[in-house]
């Protein structure tokens, strides 16, 4: 049963893949950077790599445009809404894992929220690499405000 489901999956992949309209005039897009990062990162490397990610706009894209190839190698809270998640996830991972590269996916208003793990990443020397993907708001937040709160803005802007 398994496979039938894989081979399922995977149809429904190549008939509806992830796509998005890059940005006019070279600004980028959250995808764009991301899918950018699995490019760089696919093959060997991948075998040694844990991604962290922040909550929001971020963790989303993390999600549908890193391809996934090796189990436990993203951590993430799942849609719990925790922000300021990623860097402490990213210090355990490399705390747990010191020979993987560890790498934080993170949104500027969750990174905002990290001030005092910055301390123990510079304490302990850990080489943790960070994306930070500064958009100027709290870009989930703001999308939802949108769609349900009649457009109601409060507070989303950094």
């Amino acid at each position: 049963p398994r496979a039938a489901w894989l081979d399922q999956c995977s149809s429904w992949k190549a008939a509806h893949p992830f796509a998005y309209t890059p940005a006019p005039g070279g600004v980028l897009k959250t995808q764009q950077v991301i899918e950018r990062m699995y490019q760089v990162t696919k093959g060997p490397m991948q075998d040694k790599l844990v991604v962290s990610t922040g909550v929001g706009n971020h963790q989303m894209m993390a999600a549908q445009f890193y391809r996934w190839s090796q189990p436990r190698s993203i951590v993430t809270s799942g849609s719990l809404g925790t922000m300021g998640f990623g860097l402490p996830a990213a210090i355990g991972a490399q705390f747990s894992r010191p020979d993987s590269t560890v790498v934080l996916i993170d949104g500027d208003s969750s990174f905002n929220m990290t001030l005092n793990d910055l301390g123990t990443v510079a304490e302990h020397k850990l080489p943790i690499k960070m994306f930070i993907l500064n958009d100027g708001r709290q870009q989930m937040v703001h999308v939802w405000q949108k769609l349900f709160f009649d457009g109601r803005l409060v507070a989303t802007d950094n």
